[in-house]
């Protein structure tokens, strides 16, 4: 209880009974009463004659006129005391109501006015899942959205079908408006918002009844019995009479809108701000008093009722929507939301880098977050707040932040409390605060009297708890900033690219060997040149025929002849100049004769040659053809090679044909035949028979005669002959500079000066070149400026052309097919894999990591900080910042790779290995590059699904949070962070006069003031008996007299200590390089607390402070015991697997001997020691030594420079086969990893207890500080992985549950309710827990305004064991009241 001061107001503020302190705020005024309820109406009814006189009137109507203004005076009157009622009355349950008010899955539907009449318009607001793209689709996809709306009788007044989710949505809050028809059935009415088939929301609205009209009705009729019965209401010669019989179906209301002017809410949303209730037609009677006649009529009555009650109903009511809807960025759930993110996001810096609270999100915070964001909507809405709610807020946000200081733990002499307070005094945290602060409620309330506005300034609020303990969000700032080193991926270029056998081939299992393979890789064109054939044509012919007359014979009618010839000539060789060839031959004739016979009469039978002679006229050799048939002998001989500094330019062969020439010709000869012939010839004649008759008689007889004849004879004529020729041939190798390139990361196509040609170089002893343009043979030691030098040789591709012969080359294929290896054909083109220098792989590897190792001592670096713009994706800063890394290193390429090294002075490469050994350098270089530049890019989108997906794996439906923003869920970068900390941070006046604009839409607007006083019940929403329960706002049950919490709170840590889990779900899927750092990690966190706990009982002893640690002991020995086993079963087995599976190394040592070797080693290390080593390279570093000189031990059949390059991949192989070990101990193990640091854990805090049991003052407060330090040593948050550990994050989820007691609003400008002997009073509108009756009938229950919604919060720190999350009191965190609140609001 705050010490009672002097004065009055301190006496005032702590009256728990007090209700708003009017008088201090100078806000309540008293008017003094001018007049009773009895004499009401008759005063106004003689104010009203006073405007009528006699002169020039009608009385009759007069009298009408003057009834019908009093009548509507009446009606306001009752009107008015109807409203007064309804404001403390509202009936926010009906009795048998259609639908009750219901909100599932972030579906809602809000009737923005629920008194209507018919031919009205129904205003609805609809909001939806955030997330209606996403996680709702997933679920319910292909399910339209209805909204329906039905009378009283459940008859449709209106259907909406919005159609399907995953097409239609773009944005989460719809509006509806829905005219009310003529036929729809009065009473209660509903309105219902279906997914498919399943009701997701639902609320009420009530057509033409309503208890407003009940009691106007009933309040109206009982002035009418009063004053318009018997005559009472006259004017001159008439009276009035009204029958007081009003139904309140016969009321109609109007409503007359208007806008609001506030100073943080827009004002183009229309409100209702009064009503105008009617009566169409009101019966009446006028009686003529002094002839006694009457007569009936109707008037029509209306009035405008001043009561702003509508507009505080409906202000209220959007209070308490706002309270739990999230599609605005500036509503309560998204103030809250943005406040605890940006608490956490400050608040797990400081606890990662400068020993903060051990918990991060804690009930108290939220319940300050909770009480502050309410007090920004009631401002919001309202344009004021509860002065004493605002004042406990201010109060208990600056105490629930200086608690923070004291969970923080720090050792700082700089803390400001007072030196007398002990672990006691501490425990009652509210006196420690207003005993170091000189904080209390007067305090507070006076400093916000004073300045008539107030801000909630987190972050200026967070800054100054830094301060307290010495740390300022500067230091903070720098504390946390995340450094984006060079250094951080050049292990990763190495054992992840460089000499990671199992990123290459088979081939060329490493980056070296790759590059010489492509470097050492020339193009050689052959061409053939040979003698080729000539065309062995005739070049003479002779023929000579040597005829015997006595050949000639003849038989018949035939002739026959022979002749003897000899034929000779020559003709070109193929390969020769000519040959000379001759051929005799006798040729046979025989020639068919045809004379000319004339015989004397007749014709000739037959004929044949008598004698016969033939003479040669011509003789001729024509058409001689020479035609060649070869045969491949062979005989290959190689006559010479040229070379050129030892490439193959040309090299000559001979070889031998045999060649058969098939030789023919025509031989044309010309002849003339001389013959003698006989011949028979016959006739007929007709003859006299001596009968008389005729008859054909045939006569013959034969003569003789001679003829000549000349024939022409073709003989073809074939003979061949065969030769043994030998071909010369000739192979030139054409060179196709350039020879080597390399196509990798970049492409290299620099030309090379000395390429296809042998080079001697010289180089220095540290392997740096310093070319000597010399290709002399001889050994040249000699030293140049103290330098030793040694000669290397370097083919240079000048074997090429040998490679290319050996590959590609068939001479018996040239030789024997000359007709496809013509004379000058070029043969295929082809790259052949030249002979690598045996030194060049060893000075290459050598270069690299030494290019590697510059960058790493100069470590080029650049940082951000995590605290520059809290809650920004760091992802987007650490992209930035590589582009920044990536940018320097690009520019600094030429003095790590220095090109100019390897260059001559015209600017070519000079040797092939020149240029392998910068092109190797080039490669790393320019992955170190890739990887800060693609490695970040890829986390900057990955991040936060990411985390959704660790999230869901932790069994959390993040599909559940979708609807706490006003977008889709997002870890970073959320709006709500900004707007919390704007809004909030802004000054805004307590109790403010808005601007009321009365039918802004009109040419008769005008403009009034208001201001509204809210007071609620409880003044502070608080959640838990440990929350400093004061009686100035405690609320109990008036029948148990037991506490009631009104605000239900609970929070849970996801990431708690389950990290060994979340990193051996991340790693088996990561590539080795991640597992090498992961491993390191893993070990450090057990070896950290190992040392933790050294330490704590070191001190424990020094102190001479006896706490019993045995079991604390058996657990850390068990954890390390448990993990240096699985650590040397599992190193083994990866090991032999890396190595053995590493291409030539595998052929240098057997699987046993790997086996062996490493077993030793490990095994000869203890728990501490296998621990310890595994932090650092150490363990991977000494078992690769160990490996390495066994393997040169064992004399493998590699030349030794080549070994030394290979072996390098060895480093790689035990590197990852330790780090596949240790990773696999935590995927194996992870949960009984997690297990041990729970059982570590809880005997740290039972230690915490017993020390709080058994100590106090000074020495309990080391005690408990030296516990927390180690308990922070306990991991816990979630490692972002690849390309390393570059952040570790926390995810809280929280659920919210509240209610007020009384919420009150009156308006305390507009004073027209009548109160007798006081004058007037402001309308006001009361939400409570009442049940509600009028003239003893039940209506239904007026509610307390509650609230409930969840939200989530995270945080980020850079990499390391100890990580980031609340470290005491469990995963979760629930407030005494939640589970009861939670169950009365559906839950």
């Amino acid at each position: 209880m705050v010490g009672k001061s002097s004065n009055d107001f301190s006496s005032f503020i702590e009256d728990s009974s007090a209700y708003i302190p009017y008088a201090v705020i100078g806000i309540f005024i008293l008017l003094a009463a001018t007049f009773t309820s009895t004499y009401l109406l008759k005063i106004d009814s003689k104010v009203a004659e006073t405007i009528y006189t006699t002169e020039n009137s009608d009385p009759r109507q007069d009298a009408i006129n003057l009834a019908s203004f009093d009548l509507a005076r009446c009606l306001n009157y009752a009107g008015m005391e109807a409203l007064e009622w309804q404001g403390e009355h509202p009936v926010i349950l009906p009795e048998g109501d259609a639908v009750s008010r219901l909100s599932e899955d972030g579906f809602m539907v809000i009737p923005k006015n629920q008194n209507l009449e018919r031919e009205d318009t129904l205003q609805i607001s609809i909001n939806l899942p955030s997330d209606i793209w996403g996680k709702i689709e997933s679920l319910w996809k292909n399910r339209d959205i209805l909204l329906i709306v039905n009378d009283s009788s459940g008859r449709e007044i209106k259907t909406v079908n919005y159609g399907q989710a995953t097409g239609f949505f773009q944005k989460v809050s719809l509006e509806e408006a829905v005219k009310i028809p003529d036929s729809a059935t009065s009473g209660y009415a509903s309105i219902e918002l279906y997914y498919g088939d399943e009701l997701k929301a639902s609320d009420w609205f009530v057509i033409e009844v309503s208890p407003v009209k009940d009691i106007t009705a009933d309040a109206f009729n009982t002035l009418l019995s009063t004053n318009y019965q018997g005559n009472s209401h006259t004017f001159r010669e008439y009276a009035i009479n009204v029958e007081p019989d009003i139904e309140p179906e016969q009321i109609r209301i109007r409503k007359v809108t208007g806008s609001l002017q506030r100073e943080i809410s827009p004002t183009d949303k229309n409100y209702t701000i009064y009503y105008v209730f009617e009566i169409p037609a009101l019966n009446y009677t006028l009686v003529n008093l002094e002839s006694g006649e009457s007569f009936n009529s109707s008037m029509k009555l209306s009035t405008l009722i001043t009561s702003r009650e509508p507009l505080l109903e409906e202000l209220v009511r959007e209070y308490e929507t706002e309270l739990g809807n999230s599609s605005r960025l500036d509503s309560t759930s998204n103030l809250v939301l943005g406040a605890t993110n940006l608490r956490t996001f400050i608040y797990g810096p400081w606890q990662h880098y400068a020993n903060g609270p051990l918990n991060i999100l804690t009930n108290p915070a939220l319940s300050s977050s909770i009480n502050g964001a309410t007090l920004y909507t009631q401002k919001r809405i309202f344009d004021s707040v509860d002065p004493l709610a605002l004042t406990y807020t201010s109060y208990y946000n600056g105490k629930v932040l200086y608690e923070d200081i004291f969970n923080s733990r720090r050792e700082n002499k700089g803390l400001s409390l007072n030196s007398s307070l002990n672990s006691t005094s501490l425990n009652n945290s509210v006196s420690a605060y207003e005993m170091d602060k000189g904080v209390n409620l007067t305090t507070t309330y006076d400093s916000l009297a004073q300045n008539k506005s107030f801000s909630l300034d987190i972050e200026k609020s967070i800054d100054e708890s830094l301060k307290a303990t010495n740390t300022s969000f500067e230091d903070l700032s720098k504390s946390s900033k995340i450094e984006l080193s060079a250094s951080d991926y050049t292990d990763g270029v190495l054992d992840g690219w460089v000499f990671n056998d199992h990123v290459w081939t088979e081939k060329n299992p490493d980056l070296i060997h790759s590059v010489t393979d492509s470097v050492y890789t020339a193009s050689v064109q052959g061409q053939v040149l040979r003698d080729g054939f000539d065309s062995p044509d005739p070049m003479s012919s002779l023929i000579t025929a040597n005829f015997d007359p006595e050949s000639v014979s003849f038989s018949g009618q035939t002739v026959r002849w022979y002749s003897r010839y000899y034929a000779s000539g020559t003709h070109r060789g193929s390969l020769v100049p000519s040959y000379s060839w001759n051929y005799p031959i006798q040729v046979s004739y025989s020639e068919s004769l045809n004379p000319s016979i004339d015989p004397p009469e007749g014709d000739v039978t037959s004929w044949s040659v008598t004698s016969a002679s033939v003479s040669l006229n011509s003789v001729d050799i024509t058409d001689v053809k020479i035609e060649p048939h070869f045969s491949y002998v062979s005989n290959d001989t190689l006559m010479v090679e040229n070379r050129s500094e030892g490439y193959l330019d040309r090299e000559y062969h001979v070889f031998d044909w045999r060649i058969r020439y098939d030789i023919s010709y025509k031989i044309r000869t010309n002849w003339k035949i001389d013959y003698a012939y006989d011949y028979t010839y016959r006739w007929k004649t007709r003859e006299q028979l001596p009968d008389g008759n005729y008859t054909t008689v045939t006569h013959s007889d034969t003569s003789s005669g001679s003829d000549s004849q000349t024939a022409s004879k073709i003989n073809i004529v074939s003979l061949s002959h065969a030769e043994t020729e030998a071909e010369n041939l000739t192979i030139i190798y054409h060179k196709c500079p350039p020879a080597g390139g390399y196509s990798g990361l970049l492409t290299y196509s620099d030309p090379i000066e000395r390429e296809y040609r042998e080079t001697t170089l010289y180089l220095n002893s540290t392997g740096n070149n310093d070319i000597e343009n010399s290709i002399e043979n001889s050994i040249d030691n000699s030293t140049d400026n103290g330098t030793t030098k040694t000669e290397r040789f370097d083919p240079c591709c000048s074997d090429a052309a040998d490679k290319y012969r050996d590959a590609y080359l068939d001479l018996r294929e040239i030789e024997s097919m000359f007709w496809a290896y013509p004379d000058g054909k070029y043969l295929t083109k082809h790259a052949v894999n030249c002979d690598i220098p045996s030194w060049l792989h060893r000075i290459m590897a050598e270069e690299v990591l030494s290019m590697l190792d510059s960058v790493e001592k100069d470590n080029p670096s650049f940082n951000y900080s995590l605290l520059d713009s809290p809650g920004q994706d760091p992802t987007a800063l650490q992209v930035e910042t590589a582009e920044k890394l990536v940018v320097e290193l690009e520019k600094d390429r030429d003095a790590y790779v220095n090109k100019e090294q390897y260059l001559t002075p015209s600017g070519t490469m000079y040797a092939s290995s020149d240029s392998a050994r910068y092109i190797a350098k080039s490669e790393a270089y320019s992955k170190l590059l890739e990887d800060i530049d693609q490695k970040n890019r890829k986390l900057d989108s990955d991040l936060n699904s990411y985390i959704l997906k660790a999230l869901e794996k932790k069994g959390l439906d993040t599909g559940l949070l979708d609807s706490v923003t006003s977008g889709p869920m997002t870890l970073f970068n959320n709006p709500a962070i900004e707007k919390a900390a704007s809004v909030l941070g802004k000054d805004m006046g307590i109790i403010s006069t808005m601007t009321v604009t009365g039918q802004p839409e009109s040419k008769y607007n005008w403009t009034e003031n208001l201001t509204l006083i809210v007071d609620q019940k409880p003044n502070y929403l608080y959640h838990d008996p440990d929350f400093d329960l004061r009686k100035e706002y405690e609320w109990t049950d008036t029948m148990s007299g037991k506490t009631i919490y009104p605000l239900g709170v609970r929070n849970t840590c996801v990431f708690t200590t389950g990290i060994s889990e979340e990193i051996g779900d991340i790693i088996a899927s990561s590539d080795e390089y991640v597992k090498t750092e992961m491993a390191q990690q893993i070990s450090q966190s057990i070896s950290n607390l190992n040392a933790e706990v050294f330490l704590l009982e070191q001190n424990l002893s020094e102190q001479n402070i006896s706490l019993d640690t045995t079991r604390l002991d058996t657990e850390v020995y068990n954890l390390k015991h448990m993990y240096a086993q699985e650590m040397r079963s599992q190193i083994l087995e990866n090991v032999v697997q890396e190595v053995s599976s590493n291409p030539v190394i595998s052929d240098c040592i057997e699987d046993s001997r790997i086996r062996e070797v490493t077993t030793t080693y490990l095994n000869g290390l203890s728990d501490n020691e296998i621990l310890k080593k595994s932090t650092t390279d150490e363990l991977a570093v000494e078992l690769a030594f160990i490996m390495k000189t066994e393997i040169r031990d064992s004399n493998p059949p590699v030349e030794p420079d080549e070994l030394e390059a290979i072996l390098n991949r060895v480093d790689t192989d035990i590197k990852i086969g330790v780090a596949d070990g240790i990773c696999a101990v935590t995927v194996n193990k992870g949960e009984v990893i997690d297990t041990g640091f729970g059982k570590i854990d809880n005997e740290l805090k039972n230690l915490a207890n017993e020390t709080a049991d058994r100590y106090s003052g000074e020495i309990g407060d080391k005690i408990s500080k030296k516990l927390d330090g180690t308990m922070a040593s306990v991991p816990c948050g979630l490692p972002v992985l690849p390309p390393h550990w570059i952040f570790t994050v926390n995810v809280w989820t929280y659920e919210i549950v509240g209610k007020y007691q009384v919420f009150t609003v009156i308006d305390n400008d507009n004073e027209v309710i009548p109160e007798p002997y006081f004058g007037h009073k402001g309308q006001k509108y009361v939400r409570e827990k009442q049940s509600i009756t009028l003239n003893e009938n039940y209506l239904g229950e007026n509610k307390p305004i509650t609230f409930r919604f969840n939200g989530y919060a995270s945080t980020i720190v850079g990499p390391g064991p100890k990580g980031v999350g609340d470290k005491v009191k469990g995963m979760t965190e629930e407030s005494t009241g939640y589970q009861a609140l939670l169950l009365e609001n559906g839950g």
